[in-house]
C-alpha cells in the first residue's frame, strides 16, 4: 500500500480515537483503538504477527499463558531379531512455544522459563500425545 495512503489512514484513525475519547464518535474507544493499531501496523510496513491457538494452558512465573506444541517425536526403539543390527534409539524431540492470552508468541515469557517449568510442560505434552 502507498505510504501516503497509510499515513492518511493513520491520521484519520487518530482523529477518530480522539472523538471516541470525547464521546462524540459512533465508534467505541476500543474499536477506535483497534483501527488505530491496524493503521499503525500498515504504516510500519511489517507484516502482522501470526497468532496461534494454544494446545493447553499453564503458567510461567505465575503468569497465565498458553503452550503451542510445534513438534513432538517420542523416543523410538527399533527392535529386531538377533541376526539384525539394532540401531540406537532416536532421542525424544519436543518443541513448543509460549503464547500470551491472545495467541501471540511471547518470547519475553519464554525467557523466564525455569528448568522445572520446562520439565512440567514437557511431561504434559508426553501425557497428551500417548
Amino acid at each position: 500500500m502507498n505510504h501516503a495512503i497509510c499515513l492518511y489512514e493513520y491520521d484519520q484513525a487518530k482523529k477518530e480515537l480522539g472523538k471516541a475519547a470525547k464521546g462524540i464518535s459512533f465508534l467505541s474507544k476500543s474499536m477506535a483503538m483497534t483501527l488505530l493499531n491496524k493503521a499503525r501496523q500498515r504504516l510500519s510496513g511489517k507484516p502482522p504477527a501470526e497468532t496461534f491457538e494454544a494446545h493447553f494452558e499453564t503458567t510461567v512465573c505465575g503468569i497465565p499463558c498458553g503452550v503451542y506444541v510445534e513438534r513432538y517425536c517420542p523416543e523410538e526403539v527399533i527392535r529386531g531379531c538377533m541376526s539384525q543390527r539394532i540401531d540406537p534409539p532416536d532421542p525424544e524431540e519436543i518443541e513448543f512455544r509460549i503464547l500470551d492470552r491472545t495467541g501471540y508468541i511471547a518470547e519475553w515469557l519464554e525467557s523466564k522459563l525455569t528448568g522445572n517449568e520446562i520439565s512440567k510442560i514437557e511431561e504434559i505434552i508426553r501425557r497428551g500425545r500417548r
